[in-house]
């Protein structure tokens, strides 16, 4: 149920297919610029706009070995365009770091499940505003994540016909309470 006077919400699509390219440097150190460009619309309305977004990922192995620790930064531009409207954009800049190590064996020793752990800074640099009901906007300028996830390590997690590199849950959240959520884990930050 709506409270009173607060703008009912509108179930929207939106397609923004993406490309990118892993540019291994030494050894431990890999970078994968990406770009990607979409449209989206308000399905019960008149509203759409382009969007497109483009940036590089990095991810330099502290350790190789097990457990496996990763230093990943990403910086990004972030923008869209309104059918009506001015454009905006901003600048994601994230820094994070990735452990993983051996869980549990299983299927007799043969496959064992691994344990992800992530915690993660991002700074969005420009204006990135949060809608809230009531025509209230406020102006995010960071989140922190926390998460954990399991992945098996010969092979993919499967659920029927879905397949993923892994499987858990992240909490995020903003330094001054303004964002809080939690959202699923289907790959490495490095992948995002």
């Amino acid at each position: 149920v709506r409270p009173p006077g607060q703008p009912k919400t509108s179930p929207n699509l939106s397609a923004n297919p993406g490309l990118w390219l892993d540019v291994p440097v030494p050894r431990r150190f890999t970078l994968r610029p990406f770009v990607a460009a979409g449209w989206g619309a308000v399905l019960n309305g008149d509203d759409s706009a382009w969007t497109y977004w483009g940036g590089v990922h990095s991810r330099f192995l502290l350790t190789e070995d097990s457990p496996r620790l990763a230093l990943i930064n990403s910086v990004g531009f972030v923008g869209y365009t309104p059918q009506n409207g001015a454009s905006e954009n901003f600048l994601p800049l994230v820094t994070a770091l990735e452990l993983r190590h051996p869980f549990v064996a299983i299927r007799d020793g043969k496959d064992r499940l691994r344990l992800h752990w992530h915690a993660a800074h991002t700074h969005f640099h420009g204006q990135l505003d949060l809608n809230r009901p009531g025509g209230v906007t406020e102006k995010i300028s960071e989140q922190w994540e926390a998460g954990i996830a399991v992945s098996r390590q010969n092979g993919r997690l499967r659920l029927g016909w879905l397949s993923f590199d892994r499987f858990g849950f992240a909490y995020r959240f903003s330094s001054d309470g303004q964002l809080e959520g939690i959202g699923l884990v289907f790959n490495s930050l490095f992948d995002e």
